[in-house]
């Protein structure tokens, strides 16, 4: 036998050393035949770890399909190409494919792409053992404690399920490595940790140029968390938390963010959280294209963001103070809108153009003939100490297309308390009284002024208390309106 076939048992998988010599002439290394069993009964971990050790710096593939045990951590190096059976990989229990199952210890790591990069991966299934006693198990493990960086992996047809991490993306700690150039696609990650399962987790470090497409998280704490990632792309992912709070996408991004025709349904969490803790940029641009949202987002950091084709099932929360909102065709159903609860609460920050559809929150009025005009805002505060303000003044030819109030601080007038939108003479001539007993988002009635105003006039907002003259108290009043030039009125 040749010396590269030292340490290689041909018998294992059926082949005669003629075909071995095929196979390993294309750089095929199969991990039977380097004595892995593939049964889930015996530790495999040697086997598979001499297959990937066999790849020369060339680059290679190394080819599994069973169910493959291990005890400890593989190390993948640079050039490999890990890859199955295609459409086997997916799903808890599969008992088909190029699977790995953990049997080592609690808080342990099953894969590693330590400064390895130009790495593939196909038609893999992972599965941690979670509920078979251990804890703590990361799947995927990307890092780099030196330079080169990671970069150029190409993830795909792959599988992860009852880990506590799936995907743990630059975790070292060591300052100025990074990890760029990633593309995870086609996969399924599910059945994690609900309390702190996290599916795709950067932690800390730079990661740059990461794309995240046709996947689906199931039954995990959070999807995708990124601590600190630049210029993330998100397309064509579902989410579901059948039991359980999760979120979507927990991102603390320092870059451009894209998320296009993605849904995520049930639970209680977020669609979309970016925390106080992200970099303040309004230069850095989030972007939300086509996606179903039956889940919230709150942007808590200054950020500009455009959403275009977009269905929210669930408030759209700025928490900033200098967020820029540009809405274009976006569907709002029933009471769902946009929420400004930072210090700045200024709507004319949301830029809104036309939508075939719209329900809640009337972004557009459309004239007679057919022409659109975008939406214009004033807005003041009231409180027990500030019971009247002056929201704005109308010039010519303005249109009152919406009142919205929130209660953000309860008052304590011990009676049923009103706020209502008019002008000098006629308090409730552009909204009806609203009771404001409770905290929250209210719904208002339009008055009779909301109409055609021909004439420049003053809006003011009032409170009347229906109890004793309050010590607490504040809400918020945003009065939109469309301008209607007179050539098309």
């Amino acid at each position: 036998m040749s010396q590269i076939f030292d340490g290689v048992n041909h018998n294992q998988v059926g082949l005669s050393e003629t075909q071995m010599g095929e196979i390993l002439g294309q750089g095929i290394f199969h991990v039977r035949a380097y004595g892995a069993q593939g049964k889930g009964q015996s530790d495999d971990t040697s086997a598979i770890q001499d297959a990937i050790n066999a790849v020369p710096s060339s680059g290679g593939i190394v080819y599994g399909d069973g169910r493959f045990k291990i005890t400890s951590t593989i190390t993948m190096k640079p050039r490999v190409r890990l890859e199955g059976p295609v459409g086997q990989y997916r799903g808890a229990g599969q008992q088909q494919g190029f699977q790995f199952l953990w049997a080592g210890a609690n808080d342990g790591t099953m894969m590693t792409y330590l400064d390895s990069p130009y790495c593939e991966m196909r038609g893999v299934n992972f599965d941690g053992g979670s509920g078979d006693g251990i804890t703590g198990v990361t799947a995927i493990l990307i890092d780099s404690d030196n330079d080169p960086h990671v970069y150029s992996l190409d993830f795909s047809d792959f599988g992860i399920q009852r880990c506590t991490t799936g995907i743990k993306i630059n975790t070292s700690g060591v300052t100025g490595t990074q990890s760029s150039d990633i593309r995870l696609s086609n996969f399924e990650i599910s059945e994690l940790d609900m309390t702190s399962g996290k599916g795709i987790h950067t932690n800390s470090q730079n990661v740059d140029n990461v794309i995240i497409e046709m996947g689906r998280f199931y039954n995990l704490r959070y999807g995708i968390y990124m601590e600190r990632v630049g210029f993330l792309n998100i397309r064509n992912c579902t989410a579901g938390f059948d039991t359980g709070v999760g979120d979507f996408i927990w991102a603390s991004i320092h870059g451009n963010l894209l998320i296009e025709n993605c849904q995520a349904e049930t639970g209680g969490g977020y669609f979309l959280l970016i925390p106080s803790s992200a970099p303040a940029n309004t230069q850095d641009m989030i972007t939300l294209i086509s996606n179903t949202v039956d889940l919230g987002i709150d942007i808590q950091v200054d950020r500009g963001i455009v959403s275009i084709g977009n269905r929210y099932n669930a408030d759209f929360t700025l928490s900033g103070d200098s967020e820029r909102v540009i809405s274009i065709g976006d569907i709002f159903t029933s009471t769902y809108d946009f929420l400004l609860t930072g210090t700045n609460p200024s709507v004319d920050r949301i830029v809104t153009l036309p939508t075939a559809d719209y329900y809640g929150l009337d972004h557009y009025h459309r004239n007679t003939s057919g022409y659109n005009r975008p939406k214009m805002t004033m807005h003041g505060w009231l409180s027990d100490s500030t019971q009247t303000v002056t929201l704005g003044a109308f010039t010519t030819d303005c249109y009152v297309t919406n009142v919205h109030i929130q209660v953000t601080e309860l008052f304590n007038s011990n009676g049923t308390d009103n706020i209502s939108v008019g002008v000098t003479g006629d308090h409730e001539y552009f909204a009806t009284n609203t009771d404001v007993s409770s905290t929250g988002i209210k719904t208002v009635t339009l008055g009779t002024g909301a109409d055609h105003e021909a004439s420049p006039t003053a809006v003011v907002a009032y409170y009347a208390n229906g109890g004793t003259e309050p010590t607490t108290g504040k809400a918020l009043v945003i009065l939109e309106y469309v301008k209607v030039s007179a050539e098309i009125a």
